[in-house]
């Protein structure tokens, strides 16, 4: 069953890579000049979109080039983590 997803999802990978600028640019677009999702300060919203977007910078490293108020994004977010205490 492994063997097979890994078969599949290099199949389908080019298609997904295809696509997957516009999807970015929605997130973009969203986010504007905010400094998080959904409001002013970092909410639970923020976590689910962070994942969403490291896992794309992890699959495909060069796909937020071109969207700078993402990548800001996820470095606020991990500065903002690494100065919250646990």
């Amino acid at each position: 069953p492994l063997l097979l997803f890994s078969l599949l999802q290099e199949k389908l990978k080019p298609e997904y890579l295809e696509q997957l600028p516009g999807k970015l640019k929605l997130f973009s677009q969203f986010l504007g000049v905010q400094k998080w999702f959904a409001g002013e300060k970092l909410t639970y919203v923020d976590f689910l979109v962070y994942d969403i977007l490291d896992q794309h910078r992890t699959f495909a490293p060069k796909c937020l080039d071109q969207l700078k108020n993402l990548k800001d994004f996820l470095d606020r977010f991990e500065v903002s983590l690494a100065l919250t205490p646990l």
